[in-house]
């Protein structure tokens, strides 16, 4: 391709995915960006590139001989999704597809990690035939090479199972820890046959543990190494007002050995080499491990989380892990909290990276030393920004659109005559019904916090497993604990669709106050959640009489 050809890039939204835009941009390539339809995919895109300049500016690790700003930069953005609505750019041309369009949630739900990862790979390669694009970058993840020991070479195909294989339970029992394990396989594995016709360029890069800017600790998803981070959190504020000598002798025992090596690895680096293997003529294309050449170990990563949370006592007892029902109480809070990711504590793969040191070291491009104080700036960043948490969309309208402020503030109403209905009607009408209701040790007072819903507090008294009382808004009662949630995972919770630790773990909701009994709690609430799932439709019976707000 020619310098003058458009680099089209999916995913440039996602937390790789705007740094990697960066880099592309400023690299001189004229980019054509897809985003979902309507103005605020732009917005966001604008946002997040304008965060990167201006962090840019003020430091960096990284030595980067590319000094062009973002405002500098050649960016268009399409409308369009994958894997349904790729946008017709066949009047301009395309020379490159830079692919970072990924869903990474490692459960399967609703088609998903498959129709995205999978479905959503296919239709682009289709997509590039039509274009006639013979030079494509595939962002894929280290860990394709499942539950594989020992040493992982760069060349070495890592598919354990067909593409062509039906979706339900794929990735059970094949050497895979998780759905988005088995899904990149099958993406990696139609890329390849793709690459197999004569003028093809595949470029795949595998990045470790992505985490956040080795400058700042900045982050824009917190999964990962930040969902065992976050459990680390939530023990230390279970814990809180213990002695200094209970809380640095906690039992805590974990999968796997203290010497296994952790593949963290900052974004902006994986940014960085991303966009240099993307760009760079030269190289013929194939496979690059895009992790630390010395990595840190479990061990370290272990040290410098209990030093952050100021805790101590967690150790490493290889493959042979207790039984859940062996667990310590503190056990049992860390365990569920981080569930998804600890099979990664004992599988210890060694990934080689000559060919990506040899690429990306001639162009300057090296990991920077992973070590306690870059954890620690990502743990301060995560904490500012309270693990990236979400705000309800409505609370952001603004008057200078009165339009939109009129139908925000609709929305809002609406929103807020429905948590009223589930609070003060369907919970008291089912509640004695419940398996709560015959739990007479059952005895807590707890608050209920909805972000983005005027006066949506609701404070919760249970005695003997009875509600004995119901009050609305920040008022002068006192809670034992509460939990706080976005409205959308307010609503998975109530439906039953999801476990509360999930939700903590993923950032959608949080927990305040005594913390430990907060958790026990939200698995007696998951017990009525399942008997009573409610959603807004259930509720529509009782919106005409709610009393005056």
């Amino acid at each position: 391709m020619s310098d003058s050809d458009i680099t089209f890039v999916t995913g440039a939204t996602g937390f790789i995915g705007h740094y990697v835009l960066a880099a592309l941009l400023r690299r001189g390539a004229s980019c054509t960006a897809i985003v979902r339809s309507g103005a605020s995919g732009r917005v966001r895109l604008h946002r997040l590139l304008r965060e990167i300049d201006e962090q840019r500016r003020d430091t960096s690790t990284i030595d980067r001989p590319h000094a062009r700003t973002l405002h500098e930069a050649e960016l268009v953005t399409v409308e369009g999704s994958l894997p349904d609505d790729l946008p017709d750019l066949r009047d301009r041309r395309v020379g490159r597809i830079v692919h970072l369009a990924a869903d990474t949630r490692f459960a399967e739900r609703d088609g998903e990690p498959f129709r995205t990862n999978v479905e959503g790979t296919r239709r682009l390669l289709g997509w590039a035939d039509a274009h006639d694009v013979r030079d494509l970058t595939l962002v894929s993840t280290a860990f394709v090479c499942g539950r594989r020991r020992g040493t992982v070479l760069e060349e070495e195909p890592c598919t354990v199972i067909g593409a062509a294989a039906a979706p339900a339970k794929r990735h059970c029992d094949i050497g895979v820890h998780n759905a988005y394990e088995a899904s990149k396989q099958q993406a990696e594995e139609l890329c390849r046959a793709w690459a197999r016709q004569p003028g093809r360029r595949l470029t795949i890069a595998r990045p470790g543990v992505v985490a956040g800017d080795s400058a700042t600790g900045r982050a824009t998803a917190f999964r990962g190494f930040y969902v065992v981070a976050r459990a680390v959190e939530l023990l230390s504020r279970a814990l809180h007002d213990a002695p200094r000598s209970a809380r640095h002798a906690v039992t805590l025992r974990m999968p796997g050995r203290s010497d296994n090596p952790n593949y963290l690895v900052p974004v902006d680096f994986a940014a960085e080499a991303v966009a240099h293997l993307a760009m760079d003529h030269q190289q013929p294309g194939g496979v690059y491990h895009l992790t630390p050449p010395r990595p840190a170990t479990q061990g370290d990563i272990q040290r410098w989380l209990e030093f952050y949370f100021d805790l101590g006592g967690g150790r490493f007892v290889g493959r042979r892990t207790p039984h859940p029902s062996q667990y310590t109480p503190h056990e049992a809070m860390f365990h569920d909290g981080a569930r998804s990711v600890v099979g990664y504590f004992k599988d210890a793969p060694r990934f080689d990276t000559r060919r990506a040191n040899a690429v990306l070291g001639a162009a300057g491009i090296a990991c920077p030393i992973i070590d306690g104080d870059y954890v620690h700036r990502l743990l301060r960043f995560a904490q500012r920004v309270h693990w990236g948490r979400r705000v309800h969309p409505a609370a952001a309208a603004t008057a200078s659109d009165p339009e939109s402020a009129r139908g925000a503030v609709a929305a809002r109403r609406a929103a807020d005559e429905l948590f009223a209905a589930y609070f003060e009607r369907f919970l008291p009408e089912h509640l004695p019904r419940s398996t709560i209701a015959r739990m007479t040790p059952v005895r807590a007072t707890m608050r209920f916090v909805i972000d983005g819903t005027p006066d949506g507090e609701w404070v919760c008294r249970f005695d003997a497993g009875r509600l004995t009382c119901l009050s609305r808004g920040p008022n002068g009662l006192s809670e034992e604990f509460g939990y706080r949630a976005t409205p959308q995972a307010f609503w998975e919770a109530v439906g039953g669709q999801v476990e509360g630790e999930a939700l903590f773990m993923s950032q959608q909701a949080d927990v305040f106050g005594d913390v430990e009994k907060a958790l026990k709690m939200s698995a007696i609430l998951r017990e009525f959640t399942r008997e009573f799932p409610c959603d807004p439709p259930r509720l529509m019976k009782y919106m005409s009489h709610l009393p005056p707000a």
